[in-house]
């Protein structure tokens, strides 16, 4: 058996923490093992690295478990066997020999990994999951509980409560929750020493997760139903807690750990009415704590009072009628609120029951009233529901059940002709008696939306008959014929009874048979009248020999009238006829039926009232003037001034112009004959499924002006070179010749137009023209026949400038914003929204004030270009005397370079010399790398062999094997500098310590290098810091190693090509700086290559030639030194010393200070 890595089964296992028994099931289950040891397993693997199917968790005793893994892994140690593994390493490896010693306490190294073995370890299967794979395994024991938290591949944790292995108790998976989505958590899990919390591992982060997630349970059945060991319900905090953060949880029913330990509550009554007020209400509570500090009866967030104890009941009071008002309002019959106790003591609900208020007043009905569930009756003399039973006018109408209601039964459908009187019948039931002072029933019909009623007659409860008595017409001529209809009740039984009744004062109505229905209606003939001095009579009917019981007058008069017309308009129509003509008078309403002729032929009649007739005109039987002529019943009515004018029918001759855009509305021009005689002509068009009519109007009897018809919404596209209409024509009366003209008439594309911009609003100054881009603007027509286009800015038209592609819109003083609209003939756009900025008009004040302004700058600037140009001729001057100098000092400058160049030259040919005798004094790599690694050290450890311990040399050397481990070196270096006491000089100590013991595997080193910088950009962008700040100084481990790393691989390159040059630039800067003064105190000199270190005075000095005898060889020539007579002793002798040790290391040669 191999030690657990990630992604290698089987997977890691923990021992249950703090180290107790577990739970005592489990215990028993496992004998005596220890504690128990849960691991993650897997199974159906393919052949070779295959990915895992599914995981399942397991236990097994922690002792045996140490004892064979001990014996697997003791001979892996000495190098004896191999690995056994072929499956998941596709091959064979022998196992490696190491000094280590193997005992119980042994967790793997990174050698001999993964170990395989023969011997079995037994456990018992505690969880399976075929769905998401298991990775990693921890688990601890709470109070006599075992908790398991496993992690996934999917990066979850799974919590599973394992209390017992038998089948009838499995273990539980009672969460599921997510740490890292899609990240899988890595085989080491952790738990805090307070094990409130535990460490998960992936590959980018460390997440402390919560055990426990008790505060995501809102209610007490919630939280008891998860099953969590460390949740229960803290009573009067209404919360879901572990049971230490639960005030005074160990006092009784304060903190529940079952669900049958939960709060419950019931009420009496559950339900009352919204007319009740503070109605008592009595709560028994199961389960509850003790409620000595007093509880408060809240009715949701409506209202609060104080509810009384008393021995094991709560009795609270209901709002008032004036609170529970809008507490139901619009809420139907009913409203479910809770009723919340609320803790005086925490001050928190913590328990809660369902209570209604229920609302008899919605109902509209005596069934829906009766048949809920709540005490409502129905007053059927009030029409009414109510709770109160006293709300009734009469007791006896007060309605309990259904079978009380009354209410109309259904019956078959109901037919009745038109013009047709008839009784209906309706069957009921329950109708009660009208009582004292209340009216009788009535029908109410709704007739094409409109209301009629009509009194009704009850017979008894169980049926009523709709009725109603009419006479119609109530007007009628002298000269008789109207037919005159009687509606009523008891008109006899047969036609005999009443067939010499009728009669109006002495004009008899002779009855009609063939229309007479038994004992509802009579419809009869009036005779002439003429001979009668009557004019309002009412109708008499008589029924058998006309005795005085059988005699009946109508409520109604009917009146006789004599009708006349007067005059006809229009007077005149075209020979084809169809013109609506009205025919003008007084009592033209008379009688039962009109007919009216025009010459010998009869005009249509629509309508007429009492002022006039209208009917439409026959076809004429040739041109001039015809009769009009009207009948009323027998009355005939003749006006011989009154005639109507046929003419002949019009014509149409031309149409101008012959086009329009699509959506029409252009005016046309309609020449033609006879067109006055039309006065309501109107112009179609038909362009494929598109037909529209719009009408003209008539000038004079050859020229009318019509709008062109639209045709926009024809499925048929328009050609940019025209399309002409299927059909165009008139409608002019029923003369049809004109109804399709052939006429060559097009239509081309409305105009289109751009947006005034993208936002919709344009901004412009008001001097700015509005241009409006677009196209179609002017169609490709003939003539001179041009669009009229109009804008109207907001409401005020602008001025128009029109191209093919543009209107150019001028517009007077506007401010403010407004909708533009573009309007030609039908056609109607607005592109957007104009936004004009008004110009500041300034006022005489202010003109004058910046009058005076001006004139005052004006003089300052004429002042001023006065002094300027004295000014500028003293600067003339001194500009010459200044060029004069410069001059003079450019020839003193170019004769001192001249002879300075030439000395240089000297001087650096002298150096080159000295330089091939003596060499350049390169250190040794050792010294050079210990300056970079170390500096200012002379003596560092890593220049010694160490003598320590043999442990410390086994954990140097583990160390050192982890140095090589990319991901630990990463993590290490990342860990170290996240700590704030992590210094920059521990920064620089430990890159240089990490690339000492990296020296021999560079490219290892530069990998991580590499990766550091990465990290070191990445992290530099993400802050925002200036880019050029980076690598500037040594603030991070990486930048330190960079230079390390070149350090080591420069020193060749040094050593063999930059070195002599560099060391050259140096001693040829250091003699031409010493040629000048230099400031022994600041550094400053007189030749300094810096700005910031020149000597800026001027100083006088002198070159001092000097020899000088070297002190060790006393015969040897003497060496010339030039100083300056300014230089301090120290400045002499440092360059005495540089000229007489010049081949030696600095580091070998005297100091000034040793020297007298």
């Amino acid at each position: 058996m191999h030690q657990g890595r990630r992604g290698v089964p089987p997977g890691p296992g923990r021992l249950p923490q703090p180290a107790r028994p577990a739970a005592g099931a489990l215990t028993g289950d496992l004998g005596r093992g220890g504690h128990p040891i849960h691991r993650v397993l897997a199974g159906g693997r393919r052949t070779g690295l295959s990915r895992l199917r599914s995981r399942r968790s397991a236990s097994s005793p922690c002792g045996a478990s140490r004892r064979r893994l001990r014996s697997a892994s003791s001979p892996a140690t000495r190098g004896e066997g191999k690995l056994s593994l072929p499956w998941l390493l596709n091959k064979e490896l022998t196992c490696i020999n190491s000094p280590l010693q193997i005992n119980d306490n042994f967790c793997g190294q990174d050698f001999n990994q993964p170990l395989g073995g023969t011997t079995t370890i037994e456990g018992t299967p505690l969880f399976t999951d075929k769905d998401d794979g298991m990775t990693s395994v921890a688990a601890y024991d709470y109070h006599g509980n075992t908790v398991a938290f496993a992690g996934t591949r999917s990066g979850r944790i799974k919590k599973i409560l394992v209390n017992s292995v038998s089948p009838a108790q499995p273990p539980l998976l009672y969460e599921n929750m997510v740490v890292s989505e899609g990240a899988s958590i890595l085989p080491d899990m952790h738990f805090s020493p307070d094990y409130h919390h535990i460490y998960t591992l992936t590959d980018k982060q460390v997440t402390r997760v919560p055990v426990e997630s008790c505060e995501q349970y809102s209610s007490c059945a919630e939280c008891l139903d998860s099953r969590d060991p460390h949740c229960g319900w803290c009573v009067l905090h209404n919360i879901c807690a572990r049971k230490d953060r639960c005030d005074r949880a160990e006092e009784p029913q304060r903190f529940a750990t079952d669900s049958r330990q939960c709060v419950e509550l019931s009420i009496q009554p559950k339900n009352i009415s919204v007319t009740m007020s503070e109605v008592q209400l009595v709560l028994q509570a199961r389960n509850v704590p003790d409620l000595s500090a007093g509880v408060n009866c809240s009715f949701e967030d409506y209202t609060e009072s104080e509810g009384r104890i008393e021995d094991e009941r709560i009795l609270c009071l209901s709002p008032s009628s004036r609170d529970v008002a809008p507490i139901t309002r619009g809420k139907g019959d009913q409203r479910v609120i809770k009723l919340y106790l609320k803790s005086k003591e925490t001050g928190k609900k913590f328990a809660s029951v369902d209570f209604i208020f229920f609302n008899c007043s919605v109902h509209q009905s005596c069934l829906s009233c009766v048949n809920g569930f709540f005490p409502c009756h129905w007053c059927k003399y009030r029409h009414i529901c109510t709770h109160n039973a006293n709300d009734c006018s009469f007791q006896e109408g007060q309605v309990n059940t259904s079978e009380e209601c009354p209410q109309i039964l259904p019956s078959t459908q109901i037919y009745i002709p038109v013009g047709v009187m008839k009784p209906i019948t309706l069957l009921a039931r329950n109708l009660p008696q009208p009582q004292s002072g209340q009216r009788n029933y009535e029908c109410i019909f709704r007739i094409q939306d409109t209301v009629m009623s009509v009194t009704a007659l009850r017979f008894n409860s169980t049926s009523i008959q709709c009725q109603r008595t009419s006479l119609s017409p109530e007007t009628g001529p002298r000269q008789g014929g109207t037919s005159l209809t009687i509606t009523g009740e008891n008109l006899g039984l047969h036609f005999q009874d009443i067939q010499n009744g009728v009669r109006l004062g002495k004009v008899p109505c002779q009855p009609i048979e063939d229309e007479y229905v038994s004992a509802e209606r009579i419809v009869c003939q009036l005779a002439d009248a003429t001979g009668y001095r009557i004019e309002d009579t009412p109708v008499e009917v008589c029924v058998g020999n006309c005795a005085a019981e059988y005699r009946a007058l109508s409520l109604k008069a009917f009146t006789f009238v004599t009708p006349l017309f007067t005059r006809v308009q229009p007077t005149q129509g075209p020979l084809s006829g169809g013109t609506r003509i009205t025919i003008e008078g007084k009592q033209l309403n008379a009688g039962s039926s009109v007919s009216i002729n025009i010459g010998l032929r009869p005009c249509l009649f629509e309508r007429r009232n009492s002022k006039e007739i209208v009917c439409t005109t026959p076809t004429g039987l040739g041109p001039g003037s015809s009769p009009v002529m009207v009948d009323i019943n027998w009355a005939e009515l003749r006006n011989p001034d009154v005639k109507f004018n046929y003419t002949e029918d019009p014509t149409v001759l031309r149409i101008e112009p012959d086009w329009s855009i699509a959506s029409g509305g252009t005016p046309l021009t309609i020449s033609g004959t006879n067109l006055a005689t039309i006065k309501e002509p109107k112009i179609r068009a038909k362009y494929g499924a598109a037909e529209s009519f719009h009408n003209c109007t008539v000038y004079n009897n050859s020229v009318m002006v019509c709008l062109a018809p639209s045709v926009a919404k024809s499925e048929k596209g328009f050609s940019e070179a025209g399309s002409g209409p299927d059909e165009i024509g008139f409608l002019m009366d029923s003369v049809k010749s004109l109804l399709v003209v052939n006429e060559s008439f097009s239509y081309y594309p409305d105009p289109v137009f751009e947006p005034l911009s993208l936002t919709g609003v344009l901004e412009l100054k008001p001097s700015s023209p509005l241009i409006l881009k677009g196209r179609n603007l002017i169609p490709s027509v003939q003539g001179n026949s041009r669009l009229n286009y109009t804008v109207l800015i907001g409401e005020t038209p602008c001025v128009l400038t029109l191209s093919e592609t543009q209107l150019l819109c001028e517009w007077p003083n506007l401010t403010g914003q407004h909708k533009v609209t573009v309007r030609v003939g039908g056609f109607e756009y607005s592109p957007g929204t104009l936004q004009i900025y008004s110009d500041s008009l300034l006022t005489l004040p202010t003109i004058i004030g910046i009058g005076g302004g001006g004139g005052l700058l004006l003089l300052v600037i004429i002042a001023v270009l006065i002094a300027y140009k004295r000014k500028s001729r003293d600067a003339d001057r001194t500009l010459k005397r200044l060029q004069l100098q410069m001059d003079n000092l450019e020839s003193r400058v170019a004769l001192e370079c001249k002879e300075a160049f030439a000395e240089l030259q000297t001087d650096i040919h002298e150096l080159t010399q000295e330089l091939d005798g003596a060499g350049i004094p390169f250190l040794d790599y050792r010294t050079y790398a210990m300056r970079v690694l170390f500096p200012g050290i002379e003596d560092h450890p890593v220049l010694k062999e160490m003598e320590v311990p043999a442990n410390v040399e086994k954990a140097l050397t583990l160390f050192g094997q982890l140095l090589n481990k990319k991901h630990f070196l990463l993590t290490f270096i990342r860990t170290l500098e996240a700590q704030r006491s992590f210094s920059m000089r521990d920064r620089g100590n430990v890159a240089s310590l990490i690339m000492t013991a990296l020296q021999g595997e560079m490219e290892y080193a530069t990998g991580v290098l590499k990766q550091l910088l990465s990290d070191l950009i990445e992290k530099n962008l993400e802050s925002k810091n200036h880019p050029k700040l980076l690598l500037r100084r040594t603030e991070s481990v990486a930048e330190k190693m960079l230079t390390n790393w070149f350090t080591f691989l420069l020193y060749k390159f040094l050593k063999e090509c930059a070195g002599e040059p560099l060391f050259m630039l140096y001693c040829a800067m250091k003699q031409q700086m010493e040629k000048g003064p230099i400031d022994a105190i600041t550094g400053e000199a007189r030749y300094s290559l810096s700005e910031d270190k020149l000597i800026r005075q001027q100083i006088d000095y002198k070159t001092l030639t000097l020899h000088c005898v070297n002190p060790e060889n006393e015969s040897a020539p003497e060496v010339t030194v030039k100083g300056l007579n300014c230089d301090t002793i120290t400045q002499v002798k440092e360059k005495l010393l540089d000229a007489v040790y010049k081949g030696s290391p600095y580091s070998q040669r005297p100091k000034a200070g040793d020297m007298d």
